[in-house]
């Protein structure tokens, strides 16, 4: 599987730290991302492998792609019912 090269992966790399004791995949807990108005617009997901950070994805439910990441103000937490950092498409 290759690296998405979009607007909605932050791609990151980390150096001079020790690894943390997680599994590799997303970290539990997201955000979810609204528009300037309130509307749900998509979230975030915080991807680890081998103990580090490596990735951010910026995923939507509009029917368009977004061109770049999310203004800070525009992020909300998601309540333990709605994280879909754990989900997989047979868990609908």
């Amino acid at each position: 599987m290759g690296t998405p090269e979009l607007p909605t992966y932050l791609h990151l790399a980390v150096s001079g730290a020790s690894p943390a004791d997680c599994e590799d995949g997303p970290l539990p807990g997201s955000a979810g991302v609204v528009s300037a108005s309130g509307d749900p617009t998509g979230g975030l997901i915080l991807w680890v492998a081998n103990g580090y950070l490596k990735s951010v994805e910026h995923w939507w439910v509009t029917d368009e792609m977004p061109s770049e990441f999310p203004l800070v103000e525009r992020l909300r937490p998601f309540g333990p019912d709605e994280d879909y950092s754990r989900r997989t498409p047979d868990s609908n």
